[in-house]
């Protein structure tokens, strides 16, 4: 039918969509009333999604220092926030992960009635009964930095992270910043924060590139992003 789908998930939410003609949308809401109604939750299709999610972790963060750094670094800047877990989850956490309830969000074009037209297979007969499953992802992940560093007293908040490995070729410096939300900005002030991010660092062309790569030839790489 010429379409495609995939997934992501971000620090808010895991999203699976379609991209497809308009006039095929009726096939495509199929396939995921069908993917919900004939989904095998099973204890062994479960272990094997682990190990897939634990080896996607291993080749993108375990194995890449500067991946690994950003996740300490978040870890330290989010004590007690959700945004301090990676997205991916902590290893402890993929290893105890098990089946989750899904749910659909329904906006404009699309109404209750046409939808419900279109999933009820689906939302007639559930996979699995019962109460939803426990949290079991409160865990202590181990710290990875070699010092903890806190600011004198005139920087309040501020903390430097020394993290050392030996596969690390290339060192790499960053500052990472909280800043207002979407949500909880001034009227234009998150815009304002992604226009500047863009200008200073966001491709070869911006600030950062220029003067640090290309002028003065001290780093490989700069940029910035919000």
């Amino acid at each position: 039918m010429g379409g495609d789908d995939n997934a992501f998930t971000t620090q808010d939410y895991t999203a699976f969509y379609e991209q497809i003609a308009r006039d095929r949308l009726k096939l495509a809401m199929g396939l995921e009333a069908d993917r919900m109604q004939h989904l095998a939750l099973t204890d062994a299709g479960v272990r094997t999604e682990r190990a897939v999610v634990l080896e996607e972790r291993r080749m993108r963060i375990d194995d890449n220092p500067q991946s690994l750094a950003n996740e300490q670094v978040a870890a330290a800047l989010y004590l007690s926030h959700p945004y301090g877990r990676p997205v991916i989850g902590w290893p402890q956490e993929v290893e105890r992960a098990g089946p989750r309830r899904g749910a659909a969000v329904l906006r404009p074009p699309f109404t209750r009635p046409t939808m419900r037209s279109w999933w009820s297979p689906a939302t007639s007969r559930r996979t699995r009964s019962g109460p939803t499953p426990p949290a079991r992802w409160r865990v202590s992940p181990r710290a990875r930095w070699s010092r903890a560093l806190p600011m004198p007293s005139r920087c309040a908040g501020e903390t430097r992270l020394s993290i050392a490995r030996a596969d690390a070729k290339i060192a790499s410096f960053g500052r990472t910043w909280r800043v207002p939300s979407y949500v909880t900005a001034r009227p234009g002030q998150a815009e304002a924060l992604e226009v500047l991010a863009a200008a200073v660092g966001g491709d070869a062309n911006a600030l950062l590139y220029r003067r640090l790569v290309i002028e003065q030839n001290l780093a490989t790489d700069a940029g910035a992003s919000l």
